[in-house]
């Protein structure tokens, strides 16, 4: 039943990705938009694209605090490493920008860092990003609601929707805190979609590990809650930096929008990431273009805007594919059974202090 179903789910994704296209691009005009193009300084665009190589490096800072945090250290350059190749992954897998964590754990631990550490400090990475994503999302949101740019056309329901996105992270830290294994949880319901003989495979080799990482995450939650708040207090501040680099980018398409409508393209093109399309592609577009459209502006610099997004993504997703490759081709580095290894013998993460 699963491999009848998934050609059609593949084919929906397909042809809804076509239509969003299809509707964007035909309520902008070709002329318009070469025309916001033509009115782009190269070297400003440069400057931004810099800008965003500066992001990429400042992104690794989180990671880089919780595995300090459980007593690990690793080069903050290796760690802008692994991320952008996880972040890689996530861009050109469907869905809400996941896929990319199982190669940052299996590239943790090719330079020798324990498999329950490094499932750890990607876990609470990753919860803790969720958790500042959906919070500033929240934040955002209600500015604009309350600013009222939209009028009545956005009601209240969007910041309740936010709201429910933002409990999804932070209801499993908190049972995390409080002791619980929501992890282990999560591991036996997936494990239970898979065939017998995979099934008891997987839970022998991951069960173990998974659980001393949930062991790991309690322990730094309790005992040095510091950490894991400065780790979320980075993640706002990183937040501040890309909302200056989305502002940035209007300025240099010379789009004259007020702070608020920054930020209301800006909620769309975070909805856009979080739906079922590789990167948001087709979803990012079609969002840019109409909230542009009811805020009363030319759509054409939506597609500059979205342009200049996928160019900064394709960027990305090259470098990413390179270092993937050097990582992959370079296996001599550190064993590559390391992970296997780790997650039979289950090691011991909880420190004492």
């Amino acid at each position: 039943m699963k491999n009848r179903t998934l050609p059609f789910i593949e084919i929906a994704i397909g042809l809804s990705l076509l239509i969003l296209l299809f509707v964007a691009l035909r309520t902008v005009s070709p002329a318009a938009v070469w025309a916001v193009l033509q009115r782009t300084d190269p070297w400003q665009v440069a400057g931004l694209l810099l800008y965003n190589v500066f992001i990429v490096v400042l992104l690794a800072d989180r990671w880089w605090i919780i595995l300090r945090g459980i007593g690990e250290r690793v080069s903050y350059l290796r760690l802008v490493e692994f991320r952008l190749i996880g972040a890689t992954i996530s861009q050109l897998t469907p869905g809400p920008q996941f896929g990319g964590e199982p190669a940052q754990i299996h590239l943790l631990t090719r330079v020798h860092v324990p498999a329950a550490r490094a499932i750890a400090s990607v876990t609470l990475e990753k919860a803790l990003e969720l958790v500042a994503n959906f919070g500033v999302l929240v934040i955002m949101v209600l500015y604009v609601l309350l600013d009222g740019v939209f009028g009545s056309m956005l009601g209240w329901s969007a910041p309740a929707v936010a709201v429910f996105l933002l409990l999804l992270p932070l209801v499993p830290l908190i049972v995390l805190w409080r002791g619980g294994r929501p992890v282990t949880v999560l591991l036996n319901w997936a494990t239970r979609l898979l065939p017998l003989r995979w099934r008891v495979r997987v839970q022998q080799r991951a069960a173990v590990a998974v659980h001393s990482a949930e062991d790991a995450i309690h322990d730094l939650l309790r005992r040095r809650p510091r950490v894991a708040l400065l780790a979320l207090g980075v993640s706002f501040f990183n937040w501040a930096v890309m909302i200056a680099e989305y502002w940035l980018a209007t300025r240099v398409l010379h789009m004259d929008l007020a702070f608020v409508e920054v930020i209301a393209l800006l909620v769309a093109a975070r909805v856009a990431f979080l739906l079922p399309m590789p990167g948001g592609l087709g979803t990012l577009e079609a969002g840019q273009v109409f909230t542009l459209i009811l805020l009363g502006h030319d759509p054409a610099g939506a597609i500059g805007l979205s342009l200049l997004m996928r160019l900064r993504d394709l960027l990305v997703v090259t470098a990413g594919l390179i270092l993937a490759w050097r990582n992959g081709w370079r296996r001599h580095s550190a064993p590559v059974s390391s992970l296997d290894a780790g997650l039979q013998s289950g090691e011991q993460v909880v420190e004492s202090e």
